[in-house]
């Protein structure tokens, strides 16, 4: 084909592929990610929606947008990313933008599906194109086997045509279901129509490709699906117990259809080529439908394994239905806009700055460890004993740790600078063109922050004090046991200690308890809605204040002030921001002391972050880890009895967490479906 012919075919192609009525999320211009321009939709799966889109060298590909954003969806496009076949689109790459959304980059396909090519031609195609179009899925079906993996959601609306080739599209990504036949909206494993009888049990193999492959061969014939139907129950149970009709079909290939169709997946053809055979010629690799003149068309011969096949993902153990999320809407560009050549003139050059391989890495690190304690099976007694173990380690060992961690700091303080002075020689800052300033849009869907914060505020006055209600008892409970936990651990003779321990651990319990219901109040007040933070840092200021007043208090009136020996040495005052007046002659913290040290503490520290029930998971060990380093760092300025100062900020804070209202899970998912059916309503 001519270059300027092909041109233009692409050039359509691109104009004609946006379908009517479908809303986009994100407008032409877009820049998901640096590198990468969004053009326009072209079209919407049940994982998300799909843009064309060019890079900034020029090249043309695909993104998919994966808006739930399921592990197993990821990974099973990460472990089809090294395939390479004729009859396969591509995968590129994933990324993720400043959201952390994940995005596909894959072979953009300007060819129509064979969904399109079924809707020309309701009885079906002639003999060559059924040809065309079964060898070339077959072949690439083949390849997947051949590497050890399941399509699980073959449909004419996953196969493309690409330049006389066939592309079989949504491997590795096959999980979900759909109620549409041939269509691109998948909500569990495989689609009604070409669902194989056994995927209802869960447990399948390769065997349901043979199938779908079947369903697709006889619609190729007859332009219809063998088992249809007025609702998904009686599609299911016509795949269960009816046999196809196939006087529809060709003589030549009714044996093929039905053997492939049959109900025991152990009777069906136990691998693709067996099927080609049956078809009436052995499989020939790539499927081209017409070569040049003087030429011959490139075939791959394809090797059918015999090894169990690799599941991407843990497979349901039953069918899952749910929802379709609704379209967006976005802008669509004008046609004479989509394929316009970038030349230096009109291209924007972005530049993006190099990452600091030592910070990315600490990053990584963190989120990697806060995944691995959120979405880890301990129960959370066994996580709270790790954080009180990891605690009592980092005091005892503070002596050589602080000035080690200081020393680091200073060096990377250092490095930074000659690294930005090294930088800055070597690169200037153009202006960033238009399209990079333009901020993403906001997502007009499911948005858990506005839509979580409206439910909140809907709740009733006696809904709010119910539940903080429970939270604070829950509260007096779980520090009362974390407090004598944190004697245990310190070593404290319970049973020897005399009335000096019990009176003591009073104390603690009366603190923790105390900033845990300060920190649900504001908490509990604070709920429904985001706020300026500078407003909640100074509530915070006032909530230290009374935290410290009380604690004093509590100390004074059951005179622990000999306890603090337990573990507390008389400091060098001078050396640290209090003065001298804040301590007694045997180093005992006087009021103004407890005063500097808690609201100090309490105002460092996000408390409205730790009782928010929108936070990710019930007990977050990142924000603990912060509450734990500001109480030693002021420590450090306001000398105060340790481990008793960090072991108390740490208390409140798991306290708080365990005690404060969550939405769990479930909840998400209820008020995710309610918005969902309101917005659809």
């Amino acid at each position: 084909m001519p270059a300027d012919a092909d041109n233009d075919k692409r050039d359509a192609a691109a104009s004609a592929k946006p379908a009517g009525g479908i809303k986009f999320t994100f407008a032409s211009g877009v820049r998901p990610f640096d590198g990468y321009t969004l053009k326009r939709g072209i079209g919407r799966g049940g994982f998300g929606e799909v843009y064309f889109a060019t890079t900034d060298a020029g090249k043309e590909l695909a993104l998919k947008h994966v808006e739930r954003n399921l592990e197993v969806e990821l990974r099973g496009a990460s472990q089809c990313l090294n395939l390479k076949h004729p009859n396969l689109i591509d995968l590129y790459d994933i990324r993720y933008d400043d959201h952390g959304d994940a995005w596909i980059v894959m072979e953009y396909v300007v060819g129509p599906s064979l969904k399109d090519v079924l809707d020309r031609n309701p009885n079906g195609l002639p003999r060559d194109q059924v040809e065309f179009w079964f060898r070339g899925i077959a072949a690439g079906t083949a390849y997947l086997h051949d590497n050890g993996l399941i399509h699980r959601d073959l449909k004419p609306g996953n196969i493309f045509e690409d330049q006389n080739y066939v592309k079989v599209g949504d491997y590795g990504l096959s999980k979900f279901i759909s109620c549409s036949r041939r269509s691109g909206q998948t909500e569990s494993v495989g689609t009604f129509h070409y669902m194989a009888p056994e995927i209802g049990k869960g447990v399948y193999g390769k065997e349901i490709d043979i199938y779908a492959l079947g369903v697709i061969l006889y619609e190729l014939l007859t332009g219809r699906v063998p088992f249809d139907g007025e609702s998904s129950q009686e599609i299911i149970m016509k795949h269960l117990t009816a046999d196809p009709e196939l006087a529809a079909v060709p003589v030549a290939y009714r044996a093929v259809i039905q053997r492939a169709l049959l109900k025991d997946p152990d009777k069906r053809f136990s691998n693709v080529a067996e099927m080609l055979a049956a078809f009436g010629k052995v499989i020939d690799g790539t499927a081209k439908l017409a070569a040049p003149a003087g030429q011959s068309p490139m075939f791959t011969a394809v090797a059918v394994s015999t090894e169990a096949p690799l599941y991407i993902g843990d497979d349901e153990r039953e069918m899952q239905f749910g929802p379709i999320q609704p379209g967006k809407k976005g802008k669509v560009p004008a046609a004479g806009n989509i394929r316009q050549p970038a030349t230096p003139a009109r291209m924007s050059v972005v530049p993006v700055p190099p990452r600091e391989p030592i910070a990315a890495a600490v990053r990584a690190g963190g989120s990697n460890l806060a995944q691995w304690w959120n979405q880890s099976s301990l129960n959370t007694p066994v996580k709270v004993a790790l954080i009180l173990a990891v605690t009592v380690l980092a005091v005892v060992n503070g002596f050589w740790l602080g000035p080690v961690l200081v020393a680091l700091a200073a060096v990377y303080v250092l490095y930074l600078g000659v690294r930005m002075l090294a930088l800055a020689g070597k690169s200037t800052s153009p202006i960033p063109s238009p399209e990079a300033m333009r901020p993403l849009p906001q997502r007009k869907t499911f948005n858990l922050e506005v839509h979580g914060r409206h439910a909140l505020a809907m709740k009733t006055a006696g809904d709010r004090v119910g539940e903080l209600s429970g939270s604070m008892l829950s509260a007096a409970i779980i520090s009362a046991i974390l407090c004598l936990l944190m004697l245990v651990v310190n070593g404290e003779n319970l049973q020897q200690g005399g009335v000096s321990t019990w009176t003591f651990y009073a104390w603690l319990t009366l603190t923790s308890t105390a900033g845990s219901w300060l920190a649900l109040l504001a908490g509990k007040f604070w709920e429904p809605r985001s706020g300026e933070q500078m407003k909640r840092r100074f509530t915070q200021v006032v909530l230290g204040l009374v935290l410290a007043t009380l604690s004093f208090g509590a100390a004074q009136l059951l005179m622990i002030g000999g306890a603090y020996g337990h573990s507390f040495a008389a400091r060098d005052i001078s050396e640290s921001l209090a003065s001298p007046g804040m301590y007694s002659s045997t180093g005992v913290p006087a009021l103004t002391a407890f005063l500097a040290y808690f609201t100090a503490v309490f105002t460092t520290i996000s408390w409205w972050k730790q009782t928010d029930p929108l936070r990710s998971s019930r007990l977050q060990i990142g924000p603990l880890a912060v509450t734990l380093l500001a109480a030693w760092l002021w420590s450090l300025a306001w000398p105060f009895p340790q481990p008793w100062g960090v072991m108390l900020a740490g208390a409140i804070s798991i306290s708080v967490q365990l005690s404060a209202s969550w939405l769990t899970p479930q909840d998400r998912m209820s008020l995710r479906q309610n918005v969902l059916r309101n917005l659809i309503g």
